[in-house]
């Protein structure tokens, strides 16, 4: 390289490096000590972004992994929970197709839920928006809701003051349930 190619080169580099070394955070500044060439900073903050999205990805999949309805939460808003982790997913460039996705929703289902998880399960070929309906009409029919203990009728019965049982069945309907309460 001739002595003008150099100081084209060194010139090109400096400007470069300026650019780079301004759009950085400090912390990111602190990762970067040492390197003189563009090329090098650009390759080490390629990978570094690589290297966090990698993480990323890896712990938005452990939570869809341990996702689970909460109470009080309706079936309709715990899949719009699931499904906004797929799509951050997707973000990063990768898919999850609707059968990963179903079984991710599945093992998330209370155990009242057992009749619909065994007849998913054993349609391999359903897609998630026919399981999200099929699921929404279950809730509906059914009058499910995943009640907080303060709020299930069959906790307040016991509550109140007078009554003899202390364990055992309660024979009040739970109209959230629609079902009798064993304590």
């Amino acid at each position: 390289m001739s002595l003008k190619g150099w100081q084209d080169w060194r010139r090109k580099n400096d400007e470069a490096m300026g650019s780079l070394v301004m759009a950085l955070s400090d912390e990111q500044l602190m990762t970067c000590r040492g390197m003189n060439k563009a090329k090098d900073l650009w390759e080490h903050l390629r990978k570094h972004r690589e290297a966090i999205q990698k993480s990323k990805l890896i712990n938005l999949r452990i939570k869809l992994a341990k996702i689970e309805i909460q109470r009080g939460e309706s079936i309709t808003d715990f899949l719009t929970r699931v499904q906004g982790i797929r799509c951050e997913i997707q973000e990063y460039g990768t898919s999850i197709d609707d059968t990963e996705l179903i079984h991710y929703v599945l093992n998330g289902l209370p155990a009242y839920y057992g009749e619909v998880v065994t007849a998913m399960f054993a349609n391999p070929n359903i897609s998630f928006e026919k399981m999200k309906e099929f699921l929404v009409r279950f809730e509906s029919k059914r009058g499910i809701q995943y009640f907080h203990r303060e709020t299930n009728i069959a906790f307040k019965a016991k509550e109140q003051k007078g009554n003899s049982m202390s364990r055992g069945l309660i024979f009040e309907k739970c109209p959230a349930r629609n079902v009798g309460y064993f304590e």
